[in-house]
């Protein structure tokens, strides 16, 4: 990791936006599920960013400011910057200017997942029970569900839009346009998108060429990993350390005969296996902070 001076000096710019409009149960999912992922400093950052989008609306400050609002000093900003990123909470973007002048920063809060998508997240959700411990685990997925309703039981009288409204004629649209109407007001600005959190797990995190080299393609055809299952696959190799000889039996055990892998018993053989291998011990979240070669061990 780079230090921060080499990337980020105080008087460097930065302006805040977000890929849409924060809400309460955003809020809510931030300190229940990822401030315990994150930590509480990467939570103050987001929240303060938050603030800042409103309050900058668009205009240009300096991190000193940043620095003020958060007490803290500019490297605990870039390391806990670091962090959301990392887990996809905010995409960062840097305007070089000239040499001589200060970098200007864009940025971007992302949205956390809603709270299904996080709980089914292979690797959210097991590192969430690890840090919490299971009983209070139960209590957050139990807070944030709802009960369920069986649908089979009712009958659907949803009209469609059809049903509802009609087309007006070509003719009457273009005698009703004018001058003002047309799609130079939005020149310049885009409308108000709801991209949610997303992270990124390097394709070199898990070898797919011996994997996909010791499958038999009449056991497992290639259009069997689909795109989720090959994320699937890298989320759950990521997580517990799977092998891709080891993945491939897995992945043998769960596929049916009609070539369909199914991804939630993919994750039961895949944490079953974990649990052999090392008595039950879930894994843990750490954050990277040296590359593997330079890491030394302290208080030895």
């Amino acid at each position: 990791m780079q230090h921060h001076w080499k990337e980020l000096i105080a008087v460097d710019r930065y302006t805040v936006q977000s890929r849409g409009v924060l809400q309460e149960v955003d809020r809510k999912v931030l300190t229940l599920l990822y401030q315990p992922l994150i930590g509480c400093r990467a939570l103050a950052l987001y929240m303060t960013l938050w603030g800042e989008l409103e309050l900058l609306d668009g205009q240009e400050a300096t991190h000193h400011r940043l620095m003020a609002l958060m007490q803290c000093g500019l490297p605990d900003i870039y390391s806990e910057r670091l962090k959301l990123e990392g887990i996809g909470l905010l995409d960062t973007y840097v305007h070089a200017k000239e040499a001589d002048e200060p970098k200007l920063f864009l940025y971007e809060l992302r949205p956390p997942l809603a709270p299904d998508q996080f709980f089914r997240d292979e690797m959210l959700s097991v590192f969430l029970r690890r840090q919490v411990g299971r009983h209070l685990f139960i209590q957050l997925s139990n807070f944030f569900a709802r009960p369920s309703i069986d649908e089979t039981k009712f009958t659907q009288v949803t009209r469609s839009f059809s049903d509802v409204f009609s087309a007006v004629p070509a003719e009457q649209i273009v005698a009703g346009l004018s001058e003002e109407a047309g799609p130079e007001l939005l020149e310049g600005k885009d409308h108000i998108r709801r991209d949610e959190a997303s992270y990124v797990l390097d394709d070199g995190v898990f070898d797919f060429e011996l994997f996909f080299a010791g499958l038999s393609k009449q056991l497992v055809p290639r259009r069997a990993v689909t795109a989720k299952v090959k994320e699937a696959i890298k989320k759950l190799a990521f997580l517990y350390g799977i092998p891709p000889l080891e993945m491939q039996k897995l992945v043998l055990g769960v596929i049916d005969p009609a070539y369909h892998i199914d991804i939630d018993a993919l994750r039961r053989a895949a944490r079953e296996w974990y649990e052999l291998e090392h008595g039950g011990v879930e894994p843990r979240l750490v954050e990277r902070v040296q590359p593997l070669a330079y890491r030394t061990m302290e208080n030895i």
